[in-house]
Protein backbone atom coordinates (compact mmCIF):
# COMPACT_ATOMS: atom_id res chain seq x y z
CA UNK A 1 0.00 0.00 0.00
CA UNK A 2 1.48 3.08 -0.91
CA UNK A 3 2.54 5.82 1.98
CA UNK A 4 0.33 7.63 4.07
CA UNK A 5 0.47 11.31 3.56
CA UNK A 6 0.79 13.29 6.75
CA UNK A 7 -0.55 16.74 5.83
CA UNK A 8 0.78 17.95 9.55
CA UNK A 9 4.07 16.93 9.20
CA UNK A 10 4.61 18.21 5.27
CA UNK A 11 3.32 21.40 6.74
CA UNK A 12 5.67 21.84 9.60
CA UNK A 13 8.50 21.34 7.61
CA UNK A 14 7.80 25.01 5.81
CA UNK A 15 9.83 28.10 6.29
CA UNK A 16 8.88 29.86 9.61
CA UNK A 17 7.72 33.09 7.69
CA UNK A 18 5.75 30.83 5.58
CA UNK A 19 3.67 29.40 8.39
CA UNK A 20 4.11 32.88 10.52
CA UNK A 21 1.27 33.78 7.80
CA UNK A 22 -0.46 30.25 7.04
CA UNK A 23 -0.97 29.96 10.74
CA UNK A 24 -4.36 31.05 11.62
CA UNK A 25 -5.48 28.30 8.43
CA UNK A 26 -3.34 25.53 10.30
CA UNK A 27 -6.25 24.24 11.96
CA UNK A 28 -8.22 24.18 8.55
CA UNK A 29 -5.43 21.12 7.19
CA UNK A 30 -7.38 18.80 9.45
CA UNK A 31 -10.18 18.92 6.81
CA UNK A 32 -7.60 17.58 4.03
CA UNK A 33 -6.29 15.22 5.76
CA UNK A 34 -9.51 13.60 6.50
CA UNK A 35 -10.24 13.77 3.34
CA UNK A 36 -7.19 11.68 2.27
CA UNK A 37 -7.20 9.49 5.19
CA UNK A 38 -11.32 8.88 3.95
CA UNK A 39 -9.68 8.29 0.21
CA UNK A 40 -7.45 5.85 1.46
CA UNK A 41 -9.59 3.76 3.22
CA UNK A 42 -12.06 3.79 0.43
CA UNK A 43 -9.91 2.86 -2.37
CA UNK A 44 -7.06 1.69 -0.64
CA UNK A 45 -3.52 0.51 -3.40
CA UNK A 46 -5.50 1.94 -5.89
CA UNK A 47 -5.76 5.49 -4.78
CA UNK A 48 -3.32 7.84 -6.27
CA UNK A 49 -2.99 11.37 -4.79
CA UNK A 50 -1.06 14.21 -6.76
CA UNK A 51 1.57 15.50 -6.51
CA UNK A 52 4.22 13.37 -4.64
CA UNK A 53 3.49 14.53 -1.14
CA UNK A 54 7.16 15.56 -0.61
CA UNK A 55 5.58 18.28 -3.72
CA UNK A 56 2.41 19.22 -1.98
CA UNK A 57 3.96 22.70 -0.36
CA UNK A 58 6.74 22.91 -2.78
CA UNK A 59 5.77 26.53 -3.65
CA UNK A 60 5.86 27.91 0.15
CA UNK A 61 9.84 26.44 0.02
CA UNK A 62 10.54 28.18 -3.38
CA UNK A 63 8.86 31.40 -3.21
CA UNK A 64 9.63 33.34 -0.10
CA UNK A 65 6.75 35.59 1.11
CA UNK A 66 8.99 39.05 1.11
CA UNK A 67 10.38 37.69 -2.97
CA UNK A 68 6.83 37.55 -4.13
CA UNK A 69 6.07 39.59 -7.62
CA UNK A 70 3.22 37.15 -8.79
CA UNK A 71 0.76 35.10 -7.88
CA UNK A 72 -0.72 32.60 -10.63
CA UNK A 73 -3.56 30.88 -9.33
CA UNK A 74 -4.93 27.72 -10.97
CA UNK A 75 -7.90 25.28 -10.03
CA UNK A 76 -6.33 22.31 -8.93
CA UNK A 77 -3.50 20.09 -9.73
CA UNK A 78 -2.59 17.68 -12.81
CA UNK A 79 -4.73 14.46 -12.04
CA UNK A 80 -2.51 12.07 -14.16
CA UNK A 81 0.07 10.38 -12.85
CA UNK A 82 3.28 11.86 -13.72
CA UNK A 83 2.25 14.98 -14.29
CA UNK A 84 1.77 17.56 -10.90
CA UNK A 85 4.93 18.62 -9.62
CA UNK A 86 3.38 21.28 -6.73
CA UNK A 87 3.40 24.14 -8.99
CA UNK A 88 0.26 24.93 -10.73
CA UNK A 89 0.73 24.60 -14.57
CA UNK A 90 4.09 23.11 -13.89
CA UNK A 91 5.29 19.54 -15.36
CA UNK A 92 8.63 17.52 -15.06
CA UNK A 93 10.78 17.73 -17.79
CA UNK A 94 10.10 14.83 -20.92
CA UNK A 95 6.65 14.41 -20.21
CA UNK A 96 3.07 15.06 -22.61
CA UNK A 97 2.34 18.67 -21.97
CA UNK A 98 -0.97 19.59 -21.20
CA UNK A 99 -3.69 21.63 -22.50
CA UNK A 100 -3.76 24.23 -19.94
CA UNK A 101 0.35 24.51 -20.48
CA UNK A 102 0.25 24.66 -24.22
CA UNK A 103 -2.34 27.95 -24.54
CA UNK A 104 -0.27 29.50 -21.70
CA UNK A 105 3.23 28.78 -24.09
CA UNK A 106 1.31 29.81 -27.02
CA UNK A 107 -0.24 33.17 -25.68
CA UNK A 108 2.88 33.60 -24.21
CA UNK A 109 4.52 33.87 -27.48
CA UNK A 110 1.33 35.42 -29.13
CA UNK A 111 1.54 38.14 -26.77
CA UNK A 112 5.27 38.87 -25.74
CA UNK A 113 7.06 36.88 -28.87
CA UNK A 114 8.26 34.37 -25.67
CA UNK A 115 9.22 30.67 -26.68
CA UNK A 116 8.49 29.00 -23.43
CA UNK A 117 11.13 25.78 -22.80
CA UNK A 118 11.13 25.25 -20.02
CA UNK A 119 7.61 23.79 -18.69
CA UNK A 120 8.58 22.64 -14.98
CA UNK A 121 7.94 27.07 -14.47
CA UNK A 122 10.81 26.32 -12.50
CA UNK A 123 12.85 29.33 -13.70
CA UNK A 124 9.02 31.21 -12.89
CA UNK A 125 9.31 30.51 -9.03
CA UNK A 126 13.22 31.94 -8.91
CA UNK A 127 11.69 35.08 -10.47
CA UNK A 128 8.99 35.37 -7.60
CA UNK A 129 5.91 33.86 -9.18
CA UNK A 130 4.11 31.76 -6.65
CA UNK A 131 2.56 29.16 -9.07
CA UNK A 132 -0.62 28.23 -6.25
CA UNK A 133 -3.50 26.00 -7.13
CA UNK A 134 -6.66 26.22 -4.95
CA UNK A 135 -6.64 22.54 -4.02
CA UNK A 136 -3.14 21.43 -4.00
CA UNK A 137 -4.07 17.70 -3.92
CA UNK A 138 -5.82 15.78 -6.52
CA UNK A 139 -7.20 11.91 -6.67
CA UNK A 140 -6.02 10.74 -10.18
CA UNK A 141 -8.58 11.12 -13.04
CA UNK A 142 -10.53 13.34 -10.65
CA UNK A 143 -10.52 17.07 -11.13
CA UNK A 144 -11.59 18.92 -9.12
CA UNK A 145 -11.89 15.63 -6.24
CA UNK A 146 -9.62 17.93 -3.15
CA UNK A 147 -11.42 21.24 -4.15
CA UNK A 148 -13.75 21.36 -1.42
CA UNK A 149 -11.16 20.11 1.41
CA UNK A 150 -8.60 22.54 0.66
CA UNK A 151 -11.12 26.11 -0.05
CA UNK A 152 -10.24 27.58 3.81
CA UNK A 153 -6.27 26.73 3.82
CA UNK A 154 -5.94 28.03 0.07
CA UNK A 155 -8.52 31.16 0.74
CA UNK A 156 -6.94 31.85 3.48
CA UNK A 157 -3.14 32.02 2.29
CA UNK A 158 -4.28 34.06 -0.72
CA UNK A 159 -6.05 36.94 1.84
CA UNK A 160 -2.95 36.74 4.30
CA UNK A 161 -0.81 37.16 0.69
CA UNK A 162 -2.52 39.72 -0.21
CA UNK A 163 -3.29 41.88 3.37
CA UNK A 164 0.51 41.23 3.91
CA UNK A 165 2.51 42.41 0.91
CA UNK A 166 2.02 45.18 -1.73
CA UNK A 167 1.92 45.70 -4.97
CA UNK A 168 1.56 41.62 -6.23
CA UNK A 169 0.27 40.95 -9.50
CA UNK A 170 -2.60 38.08 -8.95
CA UNK A 171 -3.37 36.19 -12.71
CA UNK A 172 -6.53 34.55 -11.97
CA UNK A 173 -6.60 31.39 -14.60
CA UNK A 174 -9.50 29.71 -15.25
CA UNK A 175 -13.43 30.01 -14.17
CA UNK A 176 -12.75 28.90 -10.66
CA UNK A 177 -9.71 30.66 -9.95
CA UNK A 178 -10.87 33.95 -10.93
CA UNK A 179 -14.03 32.99 -8.37
CA UNK A 180 -11.12 34.13 -5.94
CA UNK A 181 -10.89 37.83 -6.64
CA UNK A 182 -13.42 38.87 -3.95
CA UNK A 183 -10.92 37.91 -1.04
CA UNK A 184 -7.90 39.94 -2.70
CA UNK A 185 -7.16 42.91 -0.79
CA UNK A 186 -8.73 46.20 -2.63
CA UNK A 187 -6.62 47.90 0.03
CA UNK A 188 -2.66 47.03 -1.44
CA UNK A 189 -2.62 48.54 -5.07
CA UNK A 190 -3.06 44.79 -6.26
CA UNK A 191 -3.13 44.20 -9.96
CA UNK A 192 -5.71 41.64 -10.88
CA UNK A 193 -5.77 39.76 -14.45
CA UNK A 194 -8.46 37.35 -15.43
Amino acid sequence: MQCLINIRELYEELPIKWKQILEPHKEDLQLVQNEIDLNYIKYGERLHIYPDQNDIFRIFKEVFVEDIKIIILGQDCYHRSGQAIGRSFGVPHNIIIPPSLKNIAKELYNDVGVILSDYTLGKWSEQGVLLLNCAMTVREGEPGSHLDVWENFTNGAIKKISENCNNIVFMLWGKYAQKKQCIISSEKDHLILK
